[in-house]
């Protein structure tokens, strides 16, 4: 069993052109503790699956308000 020690989060930013880009969300992960006490690990597979469904759920968003 592992323990949750933080968190990191990677804000989601979306620019057309030349224009400033905004925020559309947030993508929090846990960061949990190594069991042997040497460092922390981040699940990249957790990571990149988290990342990818919000992207799809921020596209879905935004293509349903737009229609």
């Amino acid at each position: 069993m592992t323990a949750t020690i933080g968190t990191l989060t990677t804000r989601v930013l979306i620019a057309h052109g030349d224009a400033k880009p905004i925020e559309v969300g947030t993508v929090t992960t846990e960061v949990h503790a190594l069991s042997d006490g040497t460092g922390i690990t981040l699940s990249t597979r957790r990571y990149r699956r988290d990342l990818a469904t919000a992207f799809l759920r921020m596209a879905w968003h935004t293509w349903k308000t737009r229609a």
